[in-house]
């Protein structure tokens, strides 16, 4: 998988490519980059709380979960009003998500450690920037 041709941002792109992901880990960490979007929504409109969480099954992701999620998150994308900023990365997502579940090798735990991996990027992704900003400076 050649990392340089898939439509992320950049920090995205560098972050992945430093973790080596495998074409499903990435898949997932992608979705949990769209779930911190819709995260980050919710906690600014709903006093810091973000309901989206109550999606993920924390005891494990298997494919029928994850196809779900997959589904459900452009929902919560459209009624957060983000869609239109993240309809490329739902498109990454989604493309490397058909791709590889015909031979899914993830087991529940790993899926749901790199979904939130993703979550946990997105939900940091900010400061990152900020720093990687004040470092070029």
């Amino acid at each position: 998988m050649d990392l340089q041709q898939l439509s992320v941002p950049e920090d995205v792109r560098d972050y992945c490519l430093e973790m080596n992901y495998s074409e499903p880990a990435l898949a997932l960490f992608v979705l949990g980059l769209l779930i911190a979007e819709v995260g980050n929504q919710q906690s600014r409109e709903r006093d810091g709380k973000k309901p989206i969480l109550n999606k993920v099954n924390f005891n494990g992701m298997d494919k029928a979960r994850i196809i779900r999620l997959s589904n459900e998150i452009v929902k919560k994308l459209r009624e957060y009003k983000v869609l239109k900023y993240n309809e490329g990365l739902y498109q990454v997502h989604k493309n490397l998500l058909e791709k590889t579940l015909v031979n899914w090798n993830l087991n529940k735990q790993n899926a749901l450690f790199y979904l939130l991996s993703g979550y946990a990027y997105g939900t940091d992704r900010p400061r990152i920037l900020k720093q990687r900003r004040e470092a070029d400076a």
